[in-house]
């Protein structure tokens, strides 16, 4: 088949008006592999100052995007099918019969000898070949072509500029655009950003290390000097470092549904009835989880612990409300020694595995029916940890403490979103300042106890204490002070001021003991108290302090105005000459059993609680005042 159309290109008049055709090569057709092997480096300008075959490093490399057989295939510096070749000073390679390449793989022809010099080889390049030629490729501007072995154009690339560059318009339409740069430098190459992209423009192409790619910039990991000449390229390797991985999505159900207890070391031995490792889940609110999925890897990413892991997919109709526990067991319902069993959780399903969780470390991921993280944790320090890169920004740090045998690790305050293993702790072991994991489980296997509190809150949930006597009638006469009907108990004085300039409010800070499930503060009289526990003023954490609204006189409490203070208001706490000015950020009346105002999260708090509501009928206060301001 003749390769060239005759084409009017112009009209040349010679002598009596003679009009000459100009030929021009017939388009190439586009190869069906095409985007399937690209061009990814060339080195044009060798390293080395003089070079022969035996020191010429010139290469190009070319990266496999799907597996390939390029038995036959042609890469040439000219268009070899319609004849437009560099002639003597061009080089054609055939890639020889069995020449088969896998996803990924990068294949480095070197222009050069291949004399065993480290100058010409790529170590980790999946194929290297050679074609002999003392520099054959023209520094001021050359192209290349890829063929696949039916002659049909699967790549190609120009840089520079010159007679050295073949004519273009054989390309098929829109399979390049302008020319990439030329490298001044000896020894640089020119490689495509992104890594392995189709690049059917120049613009895709930078001098290594340039930065001038639209991609990551591309970096030199290639040692090999020539004399005072250093090579700057990557042959044989990605170009540029892989782009960080895609992070997970975070759930929008993020914070609705927490890890709040794990045990990893089970109490018993390790045959599958009789294994006890379990991770209760704490429901903030009322919640779907069918579809959901609990596991010890990342499961979206295929990061995992393989056969040594476990992934578990909650059933349909898994519904659950506020306030409750969901315990998963890692072993069987099999329970003949009755140690599978939380009569306080809401639900408890069985993932009928052997032992899983590494005693030594591991983590847990929580995630929606879609896929998107909603919580995760880790504990200790083993490789069962699985890669946190891919979690959000901000989903961990810390990793938690590890648990001893049949001890689990609970989160402080129960079911509060900490991210953090600073918040977990061991059960059983008292960990003041602040409430710890209690152990309130009966059970025992082989002897040992298992300290845990599995289906029930991790620690002693307290009452807001209540700070107020009943307004009396003749509260506006100035009923004289009536002495407190409690003895003071044995308390001190802790040098601290509270000091509110809106309420007209300088007075001294008591430490308020705890009593049962409370604190008593009956004894407190006109002064204000800090609750025992809780944080320290001017650290991070929450600093609890409590007030009575009305004293037994009828006359104000320091308390009696609170509900007067608004979001911006300022509260300062001196010590010694030293003062914290916190900010209001909420105000709010809540039940005495509520539970936040005593917790801490991340920063420095400072929390008021009086008390609201007086019931006649009942003769007590039926509500709570919060302010909560914060530095």
């Amino acid at each position: 088949m003749e390769r060239y159309v005759w084409a009017w290109f112009s009209l040349i008049v010679v002598g009596l008006g003679f009009l000459h055709p100009q030929p021009r090569p017939l388009v190439l057709e586009a190869s069906p592999f095409r985007g399937a092997v690209v061009l990814n480096e060339v080195l044009a300008k060798q390293t080395c100052a003089y070079a022969t075959a035996d020191t010429n490093d010139e290469f190009i490399e070319l990266y496999v995007r799907q597996t390939v057989d390029l038995s036959g295939w042609i890469l040439s510096d000219g268009n070899v099918v319609d004849g437009d070749t560099d002639g003597a000073g061009g080089f054609t390679f055939v890639f020889p019969t069995g020449s088969v390449f896998q996803e990924g793989d990068y294949i480095v022809i070197w222009l050069g000898r291949n004399t065993g010099s480290p100058l010409t080889q790529a170590p980790e390049a999946a194929a290297q070949f050679y074609v002999n030629r003392s520099p054959t490729l023209t520094d001021d501007g050359d192209d290349l072509w890829l063929f696949d072995a039916q002659g049909r154009i699967v790549d190609y690339m120009a840089y520079g500029s010159g007679a050295r560059i073949n004519d273009q318009s054989a390309l098929p339409p829109g399979m390049w655009g302008a020319n990439a740069l030329r490298s001044y430098v000896k020894g640089q190459s020119l490689a495509v950003s992104p890594d392995g992209t189709d690049a059917d423009d120049g613009l895709y192409w930078e001098r290594t290390t340039s930065g001038y790619a639209p991609g990551p910039t591309t970096e030199d990991t290639d040692p090999q000097t020539c004399g005072s000449y250093e090579r700057i390229s990557s042959a044989g390797k990605p170009n540029h470092p892989p782009p960080p991985p895609p992070v997970l999505s975070s759930s929008p159900w993020a914070g609705a549904v927490v890890i709040n207890e794990v045990l990893a070391s089970q109490t018993c031995s390790s045959a599958l009835d009789e294994h006890d490792e379990f991770v209760e889940l704490y429901v903030r609110q009322d919640v779907d989880l069918s579809g959901w999925v609990l596991s010890d890897g990342n499961i979206v990413h295929g990061e995992t612990d393989g056969a040594g892991g476990f992934a578990f997919t909650f059933p349909p109709g898994s519904r659950f409300p506020a306030g409750s526990y969901v315990v998963v067991w890692i072993g069987t319902a099999r329970d003949p020694l009755g140690i599978k069993d939380a009569p306080g959780a809401a639900a408890q399903f069985y993932v009928g595995e052997s032992p899983k969780l590494n005693n030594t470390g591991d983590d847990l991921w929580l995630f929606d029916a879609r896929g998107r993280l909603v919580d995760y944790m880790a504990y200790g320090f083993d490789a069962g940890i699985n890669p946190q890169r891919r979690l959000p920004a901000g989903a961990w740090s810390e990793e938690a403490p590890l648990g001893a045998t049949g001890q689990s690790i609970a989160l402080v305050p129960n079911g509060w979103d900490m991210n953090s293993g600073g918040n977990w702790m061991r059960s059983g072991d008292a960990q003041p300042p602040g409430p710890w994991a209690q152990d309130v489980d009966p059970v025992t296997c082989q002897g040992r106890p298992r300290l845990s509190s599995v289906g029930r809150p991790n620690h002693c949930m307290a009452r807001l204490p209540c700070t107020g006597y009943p307004r009396m009638p003749d509260a506006s006469a100035g009923a004289p002070p009536v002495t407190p009907a409690v003895a003071l108990p044995d308390t001190k004085v802790i040098h601290y001021r509270l000091v509110i300039p809106k309420l007209n409010l300088d007075t001294l800070i008591l430490l308020v003991r705890t009593s049962g499930d409370s604190w008593d503060v009956s004894w407190l009289w006109d002064q204000v108290g800090l609750l025992e526990n809780t944080g320290v003023p001017g650290w991070d954490g929450n600093a609890v302090l409590t007030a009575h609204r009305w004293l037994p006189s009828g006359m104000p409490g320091p308390f009696a105005y609170l509900d007067r203070l608004v979001y911006g208001d300022p509260i300062t706490v001196t010590f010694g000459g030293i003062s914290w000015t916190y900010y209001v950020v909420r105000k709010a009346i809540v039940t005495p059993d509520t539970e936040w105002p005593l917790l801490s999260p991340p920063g420095q708090w400072l929390t008021l609680i009086t008390c609201h509501g007086y019931d006649p009928l009942r003769g007590e206060y039926r509500y709570r005042l919060v302010v909560q301001a914060r530095r």
